[in-house]
């Protein structure tokens, strides 16, 4: 069972977050299964009336009537109702919601027996009521309620428009008397389930999370799943059961009820060939009752399938969809869809593993006793292991499961024999087991030693003359991409295609109730580890938990407030415990792309913290004509020093404790209650129970060049790369982001030219351009590959992103004609900053992936996670002082930072906190380039003055304000066009309707500015006095050849990558991006100190090198867009030793391999050297152990 808020029973008594509620049913308790959603199941009422609190502020008195406050039931406040005439009462205060075509006012009512109350639904502007309804009192609490229609025309039936008129509810009395009131509830009709009634009462402004009940599979084969449902409220569509993999809206079998007269069965999505999915549907001749108990059952058996309604088969499906598995079941809904819920009370769920006969299903509704009655359970055994389905990685695994003892005494001596038939059978003791209590208890089994194959895991307990027996279907599949290389990690999809072409992670997503263990299952059996993308956040239970922007605007929920805090350490213990029985699950992506910085919070208690802990008022920044959060804030949440009248010191020099630049600092750190803090806690409670899981956090560079992310493990950024050295820049800047911490980094391009980058329309990066920019990937120390839309460059279809499809080449030659010109193109097809009408697909690139992930990715895969760089002479200096103060929305580098990347070289980039961390820091720099810096912190000046004095070089542009002598300054006279270019483009996408807040607005801001990094100015002066200090360790005189050296243990590497590209034929003729690689032959330059010998890896082919003006020379062939790795070694290589264990091992033994590699000397070749270890069978077919691997 699963419902992530809290919720209340109908006589208003709380039952707290993931606890079923509980009903009287047909046997005994059923458990309340109600709809929600993102404007479903919530009280759209304020605090003031959602609580009955007597003030003008919340009801006005109608007649001679008191209001005054009373206690009501359950402890809850409440409103005494005096009225001492016929029709008086009360009104609401007048409120708004959100439009949607239906919505119910209810309250609870407690009066002397036979008084009539008339409530009354008022609209503004309508001359009579929307709805009205006379109830008669019991003299017992009681619920009273008025549905009424509200959009006028109506809004499509699951959506909500605009903010409905002003809104106020009347409630008067048909006779003098005394009325208590308590618990108002005003609820709209949204969603897919289209609610015409009430629903069980929130708090203000609260909503009711979904609830589900999701079991395992049933058999495909054959099987019966039946219920007793009854039926709560008036509903447009209820679902009541569902069977399928994933949270679709079409799953494999889905049992639905339309306005309680048409009884429905879908059977997955339409088939190829076919128009609708195949099913079933009977209209009824009356609707079924509510709150009357209704059966329904459905059997299967090959291709039929029938649907019985209180025992009569009422729906025959003879062509059912033949399936060999089927996913996961959910009663009472469909997991995916929240409001689209059976809103019953149910009980008596069962399954067989066979299709019940229409007698047998008959004697099941006539039975007059619960199923569990005349069953001996005093002990039981449940199954808890969550998949069937284990690959033959060298790893321990654990079998679960549940013993539980109901006897009145404790269970002790008990004995739990398992095994694979005829495999292995092993027997453990099981611990005493209280009376009354249940042992989780985990067995030990190891997959890695059984042969790939279908088996069957049978357990047995036995205690004294008591027995129960259990047995599973497993699978056991070949291993997978060793967990230390590199791995290629998909972002969605776990289909075998995505294997074939590399992968070795794939994607999967939802909530806190973590992957579909069936889509686990799936994404084993293809060959590879699971992803997972998990959205969960802390919830506010009311506004003081959200923050406040500077426009008084509510925000999101701020995450280090009790409320949000406790729901998400709440949610993320329900994740972790999910977690820690999936080993198979490796990569955990948190929350992606949703980021709370950039509106700085303003609530009161926020202003008043800021002044006391730093000494800035932020009230500086709140005036009558500050409506919203762009008028004081710069993108990534950067507060404008102008605005709140707060100048940049004289000097240039920010101190540390500047009430301006520390606020800044803590706004973007985790403290703030951003996704900082939220995503560190899930990182650390996840390695607390599940220290296998890899915490994800992206996009990490969409912020300012601060440090902020501590717990995770791995930082990612997708980008998009008309230039492929986007790579580089990347890469860097991650390396920045995750300096001094346990972190790693990944590359991650996107498959994605948007509208305006390489073409008028959208369009797949050709093959090379995506090569190159994995190469520079490649060439610094990732520890996977990661991608986003990975699907649309496999495979041509329809999906989200293209509803029409992509074309060809071919196709666009015939809309658009050969070569168009830009202007020609454009006028034939429609397009905005994110998408266009058509979109050009290109079948190479699929064979390019295939190809570099096997070829050129896997056979490094041991070595790249293992490499790291070498100290750079070139650094890059990000100041975050110089971001708040330098008025630049979209900070991008500027000119020096395109000179920069033209050098070919390697650099680091370097932040403030790397100033005050490492008092050092610039020991091994020559060079420190300062681009868009009208300011630094206190510690770098010191830092960057003492590397004037020894003769270090410092470059700054025309930004740079420090006072700081000796730094060369260069003036670009592009700035100024260069801003105003952006603030047009800026202008354009608001035109267009793009939220400033959204990431499609975010995305096209990060690549105009990219776009106008190259401005006119002395790039050549700047370039020759960067070049005239350093003296590269590998450089070539050819040009468009990018270099980076790296380490490993005490061996140096050199990656080449060539850059060298031409126009080609899918947008060469648009002038934008040069798409077509070149090879080129190059004399490359080698420090002798990085080694005297050289081999080119993975091969490990020795490269002649000649001495040549104190240097070592090698002659690369590079290929066209690609790279080439040099491993330099102090020796030769000599020879590879390698070792088995016993000679002649027992079967079912687990045996080691080392290999150890010598030079000619005898002594062990340093450093990390890939190798390809190939193990075969006695018949001669390779082992899934063999693997890429290395000499370490």
């Amino acid at each position: 069972f699963s419902r992530w808020s809290p919720a209340y029973l109908p006589d208003l008594t709380p039952v707290p977050a993931q606890a079923p509620r509980y009903l009287p049913a047909k046997f005994g308790e059923g458990v309340l299964i109600e709809y929600s959603g993102q404007w479903a199941g919530v009280n759209q009422f304020p605090p003031g009336i959602a609580d009955a609190q007597a003030s003008p502020e919340n009801f006005k008195g109608l007649g001679d009537v008191g209001l005054t406050p009373a206690q009501g039931t359950q402890g809850r406040p409440a409103m005494l109702v005096d009225a001492a005439e016929v029709g008086a009462g009360f009104t609401t205060q007048p409120v708004s919601v959100p439009l949607t075509n239906r919505a119910t006012f209810s309250l609870y009512v407690k009066g002397e027996p036979e008084t009539v109350l008339t409530l009354e639904a008022l609209k503004e502007g309508l001359d009579k009521p929307a709805g009205s309804a006379q109830v008669t009192l019991t003299g017992d609490w009681q619920r009273a309620w008025v549905p009424f229609p509200l959009a006028e025309p109506p809004v499509p039936g699951h959506t909500v428009g605009e903010a409905s008129p002003p809104l106020t509810f009347k409630v008067t009395i048909g006779q003098p008397g005394k009325l208590l009131v308590q618990a108002l509830m005003l609820e709209i009709g949204a969603g897919y389930g289209g609610r015409g009634g009430v629903s069980t009462w929130m708090p203000a402004k609260t909503g009711r999370a979904g609830e589900i009940v999701a079991l395992p599979p049933p058999n495909a084969a054959a099987a019966t799943l039946a219920l007793w449902a009854n039926l709560q409220g008036n509903m447009g569509t209820r679902s009541l059961l569902a069977v399928g993999y994933g949270n679709g809206w079409y799953p494999e079998l889905r049992l639905d009820l339309k306005n309680q007269k048409t009884l429905s069965v879908q059977l997955g999505s339409a088939l190829p060939g076919e128009k609708q999915p195949r099913g079933g549907a009977v209209t009824l001749p009356e609707p079924l009752a509510t709150d009357t108990w209704h059966h329904f059952a459905v059997t299967w058996e090959g291709p039929t399938l029938i649907v019985y309604l209180d025992g009569q088969p009422v729906i025959t499906v003879p062509n059912a969809p033949e399936r060999e598995k089927l996913g996961g079941l959910d009663v009472g809904g469909v997991s995916g869809w929240p409001s689209f819920r059976a809103d019953a009370v149910l009980d008596e769920f069962a399954a067989w593993d066979r299709a019940l006969t229409a007698e047998q299903i008959t004697q099941l509704v006539n039975r007059d006793r619960p199923l569990s009655e005349g069953l001996d359970y005093r002990l039981t055994v449940a199954d808890q292991e969550p998949v069937g389905v284990f690959a033959r990685d060298p790893w321990e695994r654990e079998w679960h499961l549940r013993v539980a003892n109901r006897h009145a005494e404790a269970l002790s001596g008990a004995r739990i024999t398992y095994g694979l038939d005829g495999v292995f059978d092993e027997t453990v003791s099981l611990p005493e087991v209280p009376a009354g209590r249940a042992a989780e208890v985990a067995i030990p089994w190891q997959p890695y030693l059984i042969r790939p194959g279908n088996y069957t895991m049978k357990v047995a307990v036995q205690s004294g003359d008591q027995r129960r027996e259990i047995s599973r279907d497993v699978e056991v599949v070949p291993a997978r991409m060793p967990l230390e290389n590199v791995q290629v990690i998909n972002w969605g999809g776990i289909d075998r295609h995505f294997y074939d072409a590399g992968v070795t992670a794939g994607g999967l997503a939802g909530g806190p109730t973590g992957p579909a263990f069936h889509e686990v299952e799936e994404c084993v059996r293809n060959g590879m580890y699971v992803q997972y993308r998990l959205h969960m956040v802390g919830e506010a239970t009311d506004d003081a938990d959200r923050f406040l922007d500077a426009g008084g605007n509510l925000q999101q929920a701020d995450q280090a407030s009790p409320g949000p805090r406790a729901d998400a350490e709440a949610k993320a213990e329900v994740f972790t415990a999910r977690a820690e029985r999936l080993p198979d699950l490796r990569y955990l992506i948190e929350n992606s792309e949703h980021q709370w910085i950039w509106a700085p919070d303003f609530r009161p208690a926020t202003i008043a913290q800021v002044k006391e802990r730093f000494g800035l008022d932020l009230t500086r920044w709140q005036g009558p004509k500050i409506t919203k959060n762009d008028h004081v804030a710069h993108p990534y949440g950067r507060l404008i020093h102008g605005v709140g009248n707060y100048p940049p010191p004289e000097n240039g020099i920010v101190p540390l404790k500047d009430p301006f630049y520390a606020y800044s600092r803590w706004w973007q750190s985790g403290e703030a209650g951003n996704e900082v803090f939220l995503n560190d806690m899930i990182a650390r409670k996840v390695r607390a129970q599940a220290p296998w899981v890899q915490c994800i956090w992206e996009p990490a560079l969409r912020r300012p060049a601060v440090r902020v992310f501590k717990d995770q493990d791995i930082l990612e950024e997708w980008y998009y790369y008309p230039s492929p050295l986007s790579g580089i820049w990347t890469g860097e800047a991650l390396a920045a982001a995750t300096r001094g911490t346990r972190q790693r980094y990944t590359g991650m391009p996107q498959f994605l030219f948007k509208p305006g980058m390489a073409a008028p329309y959208g369009g797949m990066p050709t093959p090379h351009m995506w090569r190159e920019t994995v190469w520079h990937c490649m060439s610094r120390p990732i520890v996977a590959m990661t991608y986003w839309n990975l699907w649309s460059a496999l495979v041509n279809k329809s999906d989200a992103y293209h509803p029409k499809g992509m074309q060809t080449q071919e196709d666009l030659d015939e809309l658009l004609g050969a070569k168009p010109s830009w202007d020609q193109a454009k006028e034939k097809i429609t397009a905005t900053s994110e998408s266009s009408s058509v979109f050009l697909w290109i079948p190479e690139l699929k064979e390019e992936i295939t190809r570099l992930h096997h070829e050129d990715l896997a056979p490094l895969g041991a070595l790249l996670p293992r490499w790291e760089n070498r100290p750079r002479q070139l650094a890059v200096y990000r100041s975050f002082a110089g971001q708040m103060f330098n008025n630049i929305r979209w900070p991008g580098g500027g000119p020096l930072n395109s000179l920069v990347g033209n050098l070919g070289l390697p650099f680091d980039v370097i932040y403030d906190q790397d100033f005050e961390d490492n008092p050092r820091l610039l020991e091994t720099y020559k060079v420190v380039v300062c681009p868009e810096n009208p300011v630094i912190t206190e510690p770098a000046a010191q830092q960057l003055k003492a590397f004037l004095a020894r003769g270090g070089k410092v470059l700054a542009d025309d930004y740079w304000k420090v006072d700081l002598p000796g730094v060369q300054q260069f003036k670009w006279t592009g700035v100024e066009e260069d801003a105003a270019a952006l603030a047009k483009r800026e202008q354009e996408l608001l035109t267009q309707g793009v939220k400033p807040d959204s990431p499609a607005f975010m995305e096209a801001m990060e690549q105009a500015s990219s776009e106008f990094l190259a401005s006119s100015g002395p790039t050549a002066q700047a370039t020759a006095a960067i070049l005239a200090v350093l003296a590269p360790e590998a450089s070539t005189t050819s040009r468009h050849v990018y270099f980076n050296t790296l380490r490993a243990g005490e061996a140096n590497y050199v990656v080449a990558v060539n850059d060298l590209r031409v126009p080609g034929r899918h947008y060469g003729h648009f002038g934008r991006v040069l798409e077509d690689g070149v090879a080129q032959t190059v004399e490359v330059r080698l420090d002798p100190a990085l080694g005297r010998v050289a081999y080119a890896l993975p091969q490990t082919a020795q490269l002649p090198l000649a001495e040549k003006e104190g240097r070592l020379t090698a002659t690369l062939d590079l290929p066209p867009a690609g790279g080439q790795v040099l491993v330099l070694l102090p020796e030769r290589i000599g020879k590879l030793n390698v070792t088995a264990g016993a000679a002649r091992p027992a079967k079912g033994t687990r045996q080691r391999l080392s290999a150890e590699l010598l030079g000619q000397s005898g002594k062990p070749v340093p450093g990390v050297i890939p190798l390809r270890v190939t193990i075969t069978g006695p018949e001669g077919e390779a082992c899934d152990y063999s693997r890429y691997a290395a000499t370490v």
